[in-house]
């Protein structure tokens, strides 16, 4: 089952978004390095193109090399509840990568357990 929920293109987090994921995106944006990385369980996958992050170090340098440390901005386009977890369109702006992409969470107890972020459209 597929359920869209769409936002306008702004930097509005919808409020019925997970928690998890949400803080994802308050984070990145308020470049708060520790609060991004808290949003992941201890073990967490991060795949990002042909690039595949594991655990707090592995997370942390990914923070660094493409989100936080480039000042990443993400503002959600659109999120749908997507099998077991949650697919967010998101334009991303900064010093890094810019345009739209995709991210695929999935969720653990409360927290990012595998994101992917899938090839993305460059501005």
């Amino acid at each position: 089952m597929q359920t869209d929920h769409t936002t306008e293109m702004s930097k509005n987090i919808p409020a019925d978004l997970p928690d998890a994921i949400r803080d994802f995106v308050l984070c990145t944006n308020a470049g708060d390095s520790n609060g991004v990385l808290e949003c992941f369980t201890l073990d967490a996958v991060l795949s990002d193109g042909d690039q595949k992050y594991q655990g707090r170090a592995e997370l942390a340098a990914w923070d660094q090399n493409d989100n936080v440390g480039v000042q990443s901005q993400l503002t959600i386009i659109t999120w749908a509840v997507f099998f077991q977890g949650f697919r967010v369109t998101v334009k991303v702006a900064g010093k890094g990568f810019t345009g739209t992409g995709e991210m695929n969470f999935q969720l653990l107890d409360g927290k990012i357990a595998l994101l992917s972020i899938l090839e993305a459209k460059a501005n």
